[in-house]
Order: structure tokens, then C-alpha cells, then sequence
């Protein structure tokens, strides 16, 4: 009889801990779900976030090539403004020197025209005299 009692409150232990088994397991369960669920939110999340960042690196590299595309433009009209630039002053010397030599011509004349009338004053005064 007592070996029946021992091995009925073995069997009783059993149950206890087949039961907790058996709850540990439900609740281990739950959590392994819950965990896929939160596992394909993240895998979710990690797409969207790959997808983002791939056209965030496309919309730079795009940007790029603008602004290098905007930095050779910027350049030429550089090039273009000073060789204007250059072409003007050149124009402007050669304005110049053709001022000069103008200047100089009727500085010249107007030496000659002085002489003259040097020459007229004196003519002028030996006639009145």
C-alpha cells in the first residue's frame, strides 16, 4: 500500500509538471509568434528603409551630376565673360590709339595753324609799320 502511495504521489508531481510543461510550452509559444510578428515588422521595415535609402542615393547621385553639370556651365560662361572682357578692352586700346593718334594730328595741325598765324601777325605788323 504505501508503494501505491508513492507511486501515486509521483504520478501527482508528473502532472504538476506536465502541466507546468505544458503551460511553459503554450506561453514559449506565444512568444516565438510574437516574435515572428515583430521579426516580419522589422524585416518590413528594413525594406522600406533599403528602398528609401536607395532613392535617396539616386536622388544625390542625380544632384551630383546636376551641380557638376551647373559648375561646367558656370565655368564656361567664365571663359565666355573674359574673353568679352578682353575682346572689349582690346577694342577700347584700339579706340584709344586711334584717339591719340587723332590728338596728335590736330595737335600737330593746330602747331601749324599757330605758326601761321604767327606768321600772319608778324606779316601784319611789318605791313603796318
Amino acid at each position: 500500500m504505501f508503494q501505491c502511495l508513492k507511486v501515486l504521489a509521483r504520478l501527482s508531481r508528473e502532472d504538476n509538471i506536465i502541466e507546468k510543461m505544458e503551460t511553459r510550452y503554450a506561453q514559449l509559444a506565444d512568444q516565438l509568434q510574437e516574435t515572428e510578428t515583430k521579426l516580419k515588422e522589422v524585416k518590413e521595415l528594413n525594406r522600406t528603409l533599403e528602398e528609401m535609402a536607395s532613392g535617396l542615393r539616386d536622388k544625390i547621385s542625380e544632384d551630383k551630376a546636376s551641380l557638376e553639370k551647373l559648375e561646367s556651365q558656370m565655368e564656361n560662361c567664365g571663359k565666355q565673360i573674359q574673353e568679352k572682357f578682353l575682346e572689349i578692352k582690346a577694342s577700347a586700346d584700339k579706340y584709344l590709339d586711334e584717339m591719340n593718334a587723332k590728338v596728335q594730328s590736330y595737335d600737330s595741325n593746330i602747331s601749324a595753324v599757330e605758326k601761321s598765324l604767327k606768321d600772319l601777325r608778324e606779316a601784319v605788323a611789318e605791313f603796318q609799320r
